[in-house]
Protein backbone atom coordinates (compact mmCIF):
# COMPACT_ATOMS: atom_id res chain seq x y z
CA UNK A 1 0.00 0.00 0.00
CA UNK A 2 2.77 2.57 1.03
CA UNK A 3 4.87 1.88 -2.27
CA UNK A 4 1.01 2.53 -4.33
CA UNK A 5 0.61 5.67 -2.29
CA UNK A 6 4.32 6.54 -3.14
CA UNK A 7 3.62 5.73 -6.94
CA UNK A 8 0.55 8.30 -7.04
CA UNK A 9 2.10 10.71 -5.12
CA UNK A 10 5.16 11.16 -7.89
CA UNK A 11 2.57 11.17 -10.68
CA UNK A 12 0.38 14.04 -9.03
CA UNK A 13 3.48 15.76 -8.84
CA UNK A 14 4.98 14.99 -12.21
CA UNK A 15 1.33 16.05 -13.56
CA UNK A 16 1.27 19.32 -11.56
CA UNK A 17 4.64 20.02 -12.78
CA UNK A 18 3.68 19.89 -16.28
CA UNK A 19 0.96 21.84 -15.54
CA UNK A 20 2.62 24.77 -14.30
CA UNK A 21 5.10 24.86 -16.86
CA UNK A 22 2.11 24.57 -19.57
CA UNK A 23 0.87 27.42 -17.56
CA UNK A 24 4.12 29.59 -17.78
CA UNK A 25 4.59 28.39 -21.47
CA UNK A 26 0.82 30.10 -22.62
CA UNK A 27 1.04 33.10 -19.96
CA UNK A 28 4.85 33.78 -22.09
CA UNK A 29 3.31 33.27 -25.25
CA UNK A 30 0.37 35.46 -24.86
CA UNK A 31 2.24 37.66 -23.23
CA UNK A 32 0.65 37.78 -19.70
CA UNK A 33 2.66 38.16 -17.47
CA UNK A 34 3.40 40.15 -14.09
CA UNK A 35 5.54 42.92 -14.66
CA UNK A 36 3.88 44.90 -16.99
CA UNK A 37 3.68 49.01 -17.44
CA UNK A 38 0.18 50.46 -18.80
CA UNK A 39 -0.65 52.40 -21.32
CA UNK A 40 -3.21 53.79 -22.79
CA UNK A 41 -5.15 55.05 -25.88
CA UNK A 42 -8.68 56.00 -27.02
CA UNK A 43 -9.68 54.10 -30.62
CA UNK A 44 -12.91 55.25 -32.61
CA UNK A 45 -13.02 51.52 -33.77
CA UNK A 46 -11.97 47.81 -32.29
CA UNK A 47 -12.42 46.02 -34.43
CA UNK A 48 -10.57 42.38 -34.68
CA UNK A 49 -9.17 43.93 -31.27
CA UNK A 50 -9.43 41.97 -27.72
CA UNK A 51 -8.33 41.19 -24.88
CA UNK A 52 -4.65 39.85 -25.44
CA UNK A 53 -4.29 41.40 -28.77
CA UNK A 54 -0.28 41.82 -29.28
CA UNK A 55 1.05 44.90 -29.05
CA UNK A 56 4.04 46.17 -31.01
CA UNK A 57 6.40 48.93 -31.52
CA UNK A 58 7.83 49.61 -34.99
CA UNK A 59 7.00 45.82 -35.73
CA UNK A 60 8.54 44.45 -32.77
CA UNK A 61 6.24 43.17 -30.03
CA UNK A 62 6.45 44.67 -26.73
CA UNK A 63 3.16 43.13 -24.59
CA UNK A 64 -0.23 42.76 -25.23
CA UNK A 65 -3.66 44.36 -24.58
CA UNK A 66 -5.35 44.21 -21.48
CA UNK A 67 -8.16 45.12 -21.94
CA UNK A 68 -11.11 47.65 -23.67
CA UNK A 69 -13.68 49.85 -21.81
CA UNK A 70 -15.90 52.03 -24.19
CA UNK A 71 -16.73 54.99 -22.91
CA UNK A 72 -19.61 57.36 -24.26
CA UNK A 73 -19.65 60.86 -25.33
CA UNK A 74 -21.41 63.58 -26.73
CA UNK A 75 -19.37 63.20 -30.37
CA UNK A 76 -20.51 59.62 -29.89
CA UNK A 77 -18.38 56.49 -28.41
CA UNK A 78 -14.76 55.74 -27.91
CA UNK A 79 -12.71 52.73 -26.89
CA UNK A 80 -10.47 53.10 -24.27
CA UNK A 81 -7.75 50.46 -24.79
CA UNK A 82 -5.16 49.53 -22.22
CA UNK A 83 -1.71 48.46 -23.11
CA UNK A 84 0.42 45.98 -20.98
CA UNK A 85 3.61 46.74 -22.35
CA UNK A 86 7.34 46.06 -20.66
CA UNK A 87 8.41 48.39 -17.97
CA UNK A 88 11.57 48.86 -19.38
CA UNK A 89 10.92 50.25 -22.97
CA UNK A 90 10.74 53.70 -23.23
CA UNK A 91 8.13 55.37 -25.17
CA UNK A 92 8.36 59.07 -26.45
CA UNK A 93 5.47 60.98 -25.52
CA UNK A 94 4.75 62.22 -28.84
CA UNK A 95 4.34 59.05 -29.88
CA UNK A 96 0.95 57.69 -31.38
CA UNK A 97 -0.73 54.31 -31.32
CA UNK A 98 -3.27 52.52 -33.96
CA UNK A 99 -4.90 49.01 -35.45
CA UNK A 100 -2.17 47.68 -37.58
CA UNK A 101 -2.85 44.56 -40.24
CA UNK A 102 0.56 43.47 -41.27
CA UNK A 103 -0.10 40.73 -43.32
CA UNK A 104 -3.34 40.43 -45.75
CA UNK A 105 -4.59 37.04 -44.28
CA UNK A 106 -2.90 37.90 -40.64
CA UNK A 107 -4.46 39.05 -37.66
CA UNK A 108 -5.19 42.68 -36.22
CA UNK A 109 -2.55 44.22 -33.49
CA UNK A 110 -1.71 47.47 -32.32
CA UNK A 111 1.17 49.11 -33.52
CA UNK A 112 3.00 52.20 -31.40
CA UNK A 113 4.32 54.20 -33.95
CA UNK A 114 7.85 55.79 -32.26
CA UNK A 115 7.66 59.73 -31.31
CA UNK A 116 10.73 62.16 -32.00
CA UNK A 117 10.26 63.60 -28.35
CA UNK A 118 13.35 63.11 -26.03
CA UNK A 119 10.55 63.03 -23.09
CA UNK A 120 8.91 59.67 -22.28
CA UNK A 121 5.23 58.71 -21.43
CA UNK A 122 4.98 58.17 -17.71
CA UNK A 123 3.03 54.94 -17.04
CA UNK A 124 -0.79 55.40 -17.75
CA UNK A 125 -0.44 57.87 -20.00
CA UNK A 126 -2.48 58.13 -23.17
CA UNK A 127 -0.94 58.01 -26.88
CA UNK A 128 -2.54 59.85 -29.42
CA UNK A 129 -4.34 57.99 -31.86
CA UNK A 130 -2.98 57.22 -35.84
CA UNK A 131 -5.94 56.05 -38.37
CA UNK A 132 -6.10 52.73 -38.29
CA UNK A 133 -3.58 50.85 -41.19
CA UNK A 134 -5.59 47.44 -42.23
CA UNK A 135 -5.25 45.99 -45.79
CA UNK A 136 -8.58 45.21 -46.17
CA UNK A 137 -9.74 48.25 -45.10
CA UNK A 138 -7.26 49.92 -48.38
CA UNK A 139 -8.57 46.87 -50.34
CA UNK A 140 -12.22 48.12 -49.67
CA UNK A 141 -12.13 51.49 -50.30
CA UNK A 142 -9.78 50.85 -53.49
CA UNK A 143 -13.02 48.32 -54.68
CA UNK A 144 -15.19 51.48 -53.92
CA UNK A 145 -13.15 53.85 -56.18
CA UNK A 146 -12.76 51.50 -58.71
CA UNK A 147 -16.58 51.04 -58.71
CA UNK A 148 -17.70 53.99 -60.37
CA UNK A 149 -14.67 53.57 -62.71
CA UNK A 150 -15.75 50.08 -63.68
CA UNK A 151 -19.55 51.31 -64.50
CA UNK A 152 -17.67 54.25 -66.91
CA UNK A 153 -15.57 51.71 -68.84
CA UNK A 154 -18.71 49.96 -69.18
CA UNK A 155 -21.07 52.32 -70.03
CA UNK A 156 -17.92 53.78 -72.43
CA UNK A 157 -17.90 50.20 -74.22
CA UNK A 158 -21.41 49.82 -75.04
CA UNK A 159 -21.33 53.56 -76.63
CA UNK A 160 -18.20 51.49 -78.77
CA UNK A 161 -20.13 48.64 -79.62
CA UNK A 162 -23.22 50.68 -80.92
CA UNK A 163 -21.37 52.49 -82.94
CA UNK A 164 -18.97 50.11 -84.09
CA UNK A 165 -22.46 48.30 -85.17
CA UNK A 166 -23.54 50.93 -86.22
CA UNK A 167 -20.73 51.92 -88.80
CA UNK A 168 -20.23 48.30 -89.42
CA UNK A 169 -21.34 48.39 -93.48
CA UNK A 170 -19.79 51.66 -94.11
CA UNK A 171 -16.67 50.04 -92.76
CA UNK A 172 -17.21 46.84 -94.54
CA UNK A 173 -17.40 48.99 -98.27
CA UNK A 174 -14.30 51.15 -97.36
CA UNK A 175 -12.18 47.69 -96.84
CA UNK A 176 -13.81 45.94 -99.99
CA UNK A 177 -12.84 49.36 -101.71
CA UNK A 178 -9.24 49.21 -100.46
CA UNK A 179 -9.15 45.21 -101.54
CA UNK A 180 -10.37 46.35 -105.03
CA UNK A 181 -7.50 49.12 -105.19
CA UNK A 182 -4.88 46.79 -103.92
CA UNK A 183 -5.75 43.95 -106.53
CA UNK A 184 -5.89 47.18 -109.42
CA UNK A 185 -2.71 48.21 -108.05
CA UNK A 186 -0.76 44.33 -108.44
CA UNK A 187 -2.29 43.94 -111.53
CA UNK A 188 -0.13 47.09 -112.28
CA UNK A 189 2.91 46.14 -111.22
CA UNK A 190 2.26 42.33 -112.64
CA UNK A 191 1.95 44.13 -116.22
CA UNK A 192 5.27 46.68 -115.45
CA UNK A 193 7.14 43.34 -114.09
CA UNK A 194 6.54 41.91 -117.65
CA UNK A 195 9.87 40.01 -119.20
CA UNK A 196 10.17 43.41 -121.86
CA UNK A 197 10.17 45.63 -119.13
CA UNK A 198 12.54 43.64 -117.01
CA UNK A 199 14.87 43.27 -119.94
CA UNK A 200 14.96 47.01 -120.45
CA UNK A 201 15.65 47.52 -116.94
CA UNK A 202 18.25 45.46 -116.86
CA UNK A 203 19.63 46.95 -119.88
CA UNK A 204 19.45 50.12 -118.45
CA UNK A 205 21.06 49.10 -115.27
CA UNK A 206 23.91 47.87 -117.42
CA UNK A 207 24.25 51.55 -119.56
CA UNK A 208 24.12 53.02 -116.13
CA UNK A 209 27.22 51.04 -115.00
CA UNK A 210 28.72 50.98 -117.94
CA UNK A 211 28.47 55.11 -117.71
CA UNK A 212 29.81 55.00 -114.64
CA UNK A 213 33.13 53.19 -115.16
CA UNK A 214 33.92 55.47 -118.12
CA UNK A 215 32.94 58.25 -115.49
CA UNK A 216 35.54 56.77 -113.00
CA UNK A 217 38.03 56.48 -115.71
CA UNK A 218 37.64 60.49 -116.93
CA UNK A 219 37.77 61.28 -113.30
CA UNK A 220 41.08 59.42 -113.05
CA UNK A 221 42.44 61.08 -116.57
CA UNK A 222 41.34 64.40 -115.22
CA UNK A 223 43.13 63.88 -111.99
CA UNK A 224 46.29 62.65 -113.33
CA UNK A 225 46.46 65.79 -116.01
CA UNK A 226 45.88 68.09 -113.18
CA UNK A 227 48.92 66.24 -111.40
CA UNK A 228 51.06 66.62 -114.47
CA UNK A 229 50.50 70.27 -114.70
CA UNK A 230 51.15 71.16 -110.93
CA UNK A 231 54.31 68.82 -111.73
CA UNK A 232 54.79 71.15 -114.79
CA UNK A 233 54.51 74.39 -112.82
CA UNK A 234 56.50 73.11 -109.85
CA UNK A 235 59.32 72.22 -112.55
CA UNK A 236 59.50 75.51 -114.11
CA UNK A 237 58.70 77.93 -111.47
CA UNK A 238 62.12 80.40 -111.98
CA UNK A 239 61.28 80.20 -115.99
CA UNK A 240 57.24 81.42 -114.88
CA UNK A 241 58.49 83.85 -112.53
CA UNK A 242 60.75 85.49 -114.97
CA UNK A 243 57.84 85.65 -117.60
CA UNK A 244 55.78 87.55 -115.34
CA UNK A 245 58.16 89.97 -114.26
CA UNK A 246 58.89 90.48 -117.35
CA UNK A 247 55.18 91.10 -118.40
CA UNK A 248 54.98 93.46 -115.78
CA UNK A 249 57.59 95.83 -116.62
CA UNK A 250 55.95 95.33 -120.41
CA UNK A 251 52.62 96.57 -118.73
CA UNK A 252 54.45 99.52 -116.92
CA UNK A 253 56.43 100.96 -119.82
CA UNK A 254 52.82 100.62 -121.78
CA UNK A 255 51.19 102.23 -119.32
CA UNK A 256 53.28 105.27 -119.72
CA UNK A 257 52.78 105.11 -123.19
CA UNK A 258 49.32 105.19 -122.98
CA UNK A 259 49.67 108.08 -120.29
CA UNK A 260 52.05 109.86 -122.82
CA UNK A 261 49.27 109.57 -125.69
CA UNK A 262 46.45 110.24 -123.45
CA UNK A 263 48.12 113.79 -122.75
CA UNK A 264 48.69 114.42 -126.30
CA UNK A 265 45.32 113.01 -127.17
CA UNK A 266 43.93 115.98 -124.69
CA UNK A 267 46.33 118.87 -125.95
CA UNK A 268 45.24 118.23 -129.54
CA UNK A 269 41.20 117.89 -128.34
CA UNK A 270 41.87 121.39 -126.58
CA UNK A 271 43.36 122.85 -129.57
CA UNK A 272 40.97 121.50 -132.30
CA UNK A 273 37.68 123.34 -129.79
CA UNK A 274 39.77 126.48 -129.75
CA UNK A 275 40.40 126.17 -133.48
CA UNK A 276 36.49 125.57 -133.55
CA UNK A 277 35.80 128.49 -131.64
CA UNK A 278 37.19 130.71 -133.84
CA UNK A 279 35.93 129.26 -136.95
CA UNK A 280 32.57 130.20 -135.76
CA UNK A 281 33.67 133.87 -134.68
CA UNK A 282 35.37 134.53 -138.01
CA UNK A 283 34.14 132.02 -140.79
CA UNK A 284 36.57 134.31 -143.31
CA UNK A 285 39.83 132.67 -141.68
CA UNK A 286 39.33 129.31 -143.14
CA UNK A 287 39.86 131.24 -146.72
CA UNK A 288 42.75 133.95 -145.44
CA UNK A 289 44.42 130.83 -143.76
CA UNK A 290 45.33 133.11 -140.40
CA UNK A 291 43.46 135.58 -138.88
CA UNK A 292 43.67 139.22 -139.58
CA UNK A 293 45.68 141.31 -136.74
CA UNK A 294 44.57 143.57 -134.79
CA UNK A 295 44.57 147.46 -135.69
CA UNK A 296 47.23 149.00 -133.87
CA UNK A 297 45.72 151.72 -131.14
CA UNK A 298 46.34 155.93 -132.73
Amino acid sequence: MKREGINYLVVGGFVLLMLLILLAVLLRITGKTAGRTDYFVELEQVAGIAAGTPVTYGGYRIGHVGGIEPRRREGGTVYRVRLAVQPDWHIPRDSTAGIVQPQLLGGYQIDIREGRSTEPLPPGGTLAAAPPAMIMTAVNRLATGLAPLAQRLDGMLARVDTEVIARLPALLEDARRLVHRLDRTAERLGRFASTDNLRRAEATLAHAEDMSRRLAAAAERLEHLAGEAGGLVSENRPDVRQTVVELRRSAGILSRHLEGLMENLDSASRRLDEFARRVRDDPALLLRGSEVPAEPPP
